[in-house]
């Protein structure tokens, strides 16, 4: 066997999972699979890129939209260790990424040889499984996992480039093993559950909502559920409350009103769900997914996501609560029309001006903002966002993997988040017409710490603009000083939209939510 025929097995194993599309960022060591590729008789979609982390957070948009395992193919050395923030989202997202790293033969290994590195089972824990093959291989069993990342390691031998030795016999025994949830039982007894709803894939929408509609009960959706602002269940949905008010006032409110928390989807970003690890740490949590993560420390049980009809509850009617949700939702309003400015405003707006247009939300500040200030009813709305390990990084990569083909798509964005992925930009394949529009919400820095900490180092304070960023990579500019501005987003065009933030007017209509809020709780208290 040579380099060739080591590649043609690796293109078998790559039909046996279903893959169709290919991310390569070629270099020396691996042209053996950059050639073989392009001239193979099974076409795949390739796409490459000079950039390995960003390109493997590309890979995951494109999994995330076709529904089917990417590859991504690197050179050797640190470039394959680039891959690992994206395999570590993928993991907690439960994705299937497929890294193919190049690699020097075996013989280099603890040599310290140029390009060198320790390269098998490089990732450990986070890809379900891992091979490491060369010319030298005699098993090629592949236990493949479609819910978790999977790591194909390949030496190469000199000379890099050969021929295949002989009519191509597949070696390669693909198995799936795929992930099952724990048998669990719910209980006979019925609850009293707040429902904490949060991402969660398209085709449950429709279960739940009948879920929430026949059951009556009080809901608090986040923008990845897909359910925030639903026409048919605005009674029921307790956001502007729970939002509003203090964590304390929050958790009080918890414990009078329920006796359980049912979540719905992913891990929530609400800050009412770390209180159960403290503060509500005795109230019972039970979890309802398309992944096996309690996203808690203590005993908290998940069942899939298709037996939410499964659980009995005895809802109560709290028509005190539903009063207090609509007085806080009305001052709140007159509130953003009083602080146009505050950036709180500019996320109403924009909510607005990108309708039912697909969304991606970044993490950290905006991804909260938008689940507390967006009016938009998101029935209709394809929205994702990374909320696997909550990272910041690669975030505009996973958006224009994920955006590719759809016709105009928005991605909201921290400054900071921007800055994590600047080379992401000359990623904007697409097969048809399409326009991405990338809003950065510039308010100076991490302002989301500025609510936890007083040191400014936490901040990561800068003065930058991102105008020259769009005009390095040919996207165009535009930017935006007032709320008025945002309708003039110009169409057809790439564009990166810069929203600068004034952050003492934020601050303002923060500080005055909170305490309008305080005194409605208060009054309906006498």
């Amino acid at each position: 066997m040579n380099n060739a025929d080591l590649v043609q097995q690796i293109v078998f194993a790559l039909q046996d999972m279903q893959v169709q599309e290919v991310v390569v960022c070629a270099g020396a060591r691996n042209i053996p699979i950059v050639e073989f590729l392009e001239k193979a008789k099974t076409k795949f979609f390739i796409t490459s890129f000079f950039e390995e982390r960003s390109a493997a957070f590309y890979a995951l948009g494109r999994i995330k939209t076709t529904g089917r395992p990417i590859a991504v193919v690197t050179t050797s050395g640190t470039a394959s260790v680039e891959t690992f923030p994206a395999i570590i989202e993928a993991y907690y997202q439960g994705l299937p990424l497929v890294v193919i790293t190049a690699d020097r033969p075996k013989a280099y290994r603890g040599s310290g040889a140029p390009q060198a590195i320790e390269q098998q089972g490089l990732f450990q824990k986070y890809c379900a499984a891992a091979v490491d093959w060369d010319v030298e291989e005699k098993d090629f069993s592949v236990q493949f996992n479609p819910d978790r990342p999977f790591h194909i390691n390949v030496s190469f031998e000199e000379p890099l480039l050969d021929q295949i030795s002989s009519s191509p016999t597949k070696k390669v025994n693909l198995k799936l093993d795929a992930q099952k949830f724990p048998h669990l039982s719910l209980e006979p007894r019925k609850l009293n559950p707040l429902v904490l709803i949060s991402e969660m894939s398209p085709q449950h929408r429709d279960s739940v909502v009948r879920f929430l509609k026949e059951s009556k009960l009080y809901f608090i959706a986040e923008s990845l559920s897909g359910l925030k602002n639903h026409s048919a269940l605005k009674a029921q949905e307790l956001s502007h409350v729970f939002y509003s008010l203090s964590n304390q006032d929050s958790i009080q409110l918890c414990q009078n009103h329920f006796d359980s928390i049912v979540r719905i989807g992913g891990i929530p970003t609400i800050r009412l769900w770390r209180d159960l690890e403290y503060s509500l740490k005795n109230v019972t949590v039970l979890s309802f997914s398309e992944r096996n993560y309690s996203g808690l420390s203590r005993l908290s049980r998940v069942f899939p996501l298709s037996e939410l009809g499964r659980l009995k509850v005895a809802g109560r009617s709290h028509r005190n609560l539903e009063l207090l949700n609509q007085k806080i939702g009305t001052e709140k309003a007159k509130l953003l029309q009083k602080h146009k400015n505050s950036e709180q405003n500019y996320i109403r707006a924009l909510s607005e001006v990108i309708g039912n247009d697909p969304l991606y939300l970044g993490n950290s500040l905006p991804i909260r903002e938008w689940d507390e200030f967006s009016t938009f009813d998101q029935k209709k709305q394809s929205v994702y966002g990374n909320r696997g390990a909550n990272g910041i990084d690669g975030q505009v990569s996973t958006y224009l993997g994920w955006a590719r083909d759809f016709k105009r798509s928005w991605c909201v964005i921290g400054d900071l988040t921007a800055l994590y992925d600047l080379a992401a930009l000359t990623m904007t394949t697409s097969t048809k017409k399409s326009q991405k529009c990338i809003v950065v919400i510039n308010n100076s820095g991490g302002q989301i710490f500025s609510r936890l900490f007083k040191n400014q180092k936490y901040l990561n304070g800068h003065k930058l603009s991102f105008k020259n960023w769009a005009q390095m990579f040919g996207w165009h500019y535009f930017e935006v000083k007032t709320i008025t501005a945002l309708a003039k987003i110009p169409k057809g065009k790439n564009v990166v939209v810069e929203i600068k933030i004034n952050n003492k007017h934020s601050d303002q209509f923060n500080s005055r939510l909170k305490d309008q809020a305080l005194k409605l709780l208060t009054a309906e208290h006498q």
